[in-house]
């Protein structure tokens, strides 16, 4: 598979209504043991018009270069694998820096055994961005990757154009705002966000 350059300019804003809606699209990234396809398998069943991408490595932006439209970078991390962590950080690296007013989320799952501390993935990324969404998730617990795939699929919805008069910088800023939260969120914020 190719790995895909990505940029922010390629993603023109349509709302649903607009004949040249584009399906709201996610990029997958990250190593074979980063538990990619259990993440999509969450995402997939969801009431939204989504295309999901996979790749290892995101290449470094060239102006050159074809891109496809993405709303939403999801990097994950196997903390069982230095090998994991040390992609995180090269794709990391390798996102166009307008990518990171919201686009980008990181996923750690971690098992029994942890290689790379929590702290550590928190210290790198926020090196990058402070502004990165990053959720631990048990990788042997369902509900808890259920409810992670509920929060990337909302900041999808913001970033596609589904929530219109609704930015991802305005709903972090405002710490996700009642009236942008899912209805199956309503009732509670289960999730870990550092």
């Amino acid at each position: 598979m190719e790995p895909y350059a990505i940029s922010l300019y390629d993603n023109v804003l349509a709302l649903p209504t607009d004949p040249h809606f584009k399906p709201a699209a996610i990029l997958i990234a990250g190593s074979k043991t980063s538990h990619k396809d259990s993440l999509a398998n969450m995402l997939a069943p969801s009431d939204l018009d989504l295309e999901i991408r996979f790749v290892s490595h995101i290449e470094h932006m060239s102006p050159k270069s074809s891109r496809p439209h993405i709303d939403i970078i999801t990097c994950t991390c196997d903390m069982s694998s230095r090998t994991s962590f040390d992609l995180l950080r090269r794709n990391l690296q390798c996102i166009s820096p307008e990518y990171f007013l919201g686009r980008v989320v990181v996923v750690g799952f971690f098992g029994d055994e942890i290689k790379v501390a929590r702290k550590e993935v928190v210290e790198w990324v926020t090196s990058i961005s402070e502004d990165v969404p990053i959720y631990f998730v048990d990788a042997e617990n369902q509900q808890t990757q259920q409810n992670v795939a509920l929060h990337i699929l909302k900041r999808t919805r913001v970033a596609a154009g589904y929530i219109p008069h609704v930015s991802l910088l305005l709903m972090d800023a405002l710490g996700v705002p009642e009236q942008v939260r899912l209805p199956e969120e309503a009732a509670s914020d289960p999730m870990q966000v550092c």
